[in-house]
């Protein structure tokens, strides 16, 4: 699964759990949200077509990621 998705997942902590996200680049932010029941895999070639030339932040909801 790694070498579909090669991103660091960092995590979060708020009331009433814990948030992953990836933050990749640096350049102009970029913010995707998925929809429920997916996560930030849905992103996975537009993260990496993007960290080049932007930022690229994708949260995943609570249970989700």
């Amino acid at each position: 699964m790694r070498h579909l998705y090669p991103f660091h997942t960092a995590r979060l902590a708020v009331l009433g759990g814990t948030l992953s996200y990836v933050d990749e680049g640096s350049g102009p932010p970029v913010v995707m949200v998925h929809g429920n029941p997916t996560w930030s895999f849905y992103y996975r070639h537009l993260i990496a077509a993007l960290r080049d030339t932007h930022r690229v932040i994708v949260p995943d909801h609570i249970g989700c990621g």
